[in-house]
């Protein structure tokens, strides 16, 4: 598979994954522009709907991906 752009890669894995979140955002060092051959894209979903946050580690769009899915309240109360 060819490997797209970082945002692009994030944009149709949360297109395709999580269609529903309330909201997502790209983090870590691609995002700062700071990546190296090894970065994988850091993702966080915020859904209402889950009933408690997880963490998921997973390959798409050419990228290591993990994502990292809560409610409000488990990001708000995370450590």
């Amino acid at each position: 598979m060819i490997k797209l752009k970082a945002e692009e890669a994030a944009r149709q894995f949360i297109e395709k994954q999580y269609p529903n979140c309330d909201a997502a955002l790209l983090a870590g060092s691609v995002i700062r522009q700071e990546a190296t051959s090894t970065s994988d894209l850091d993702i966080v979903i915020f859904d209402n709907k889950i009933p408690s946050a997880y963490r998921e580690s997973l390959f798409a769009f050419g990228w290591p991906i993990e994502v990292f899915v809560h409610n409000f309240t488990s990001f708000l109360n995370r450590k």
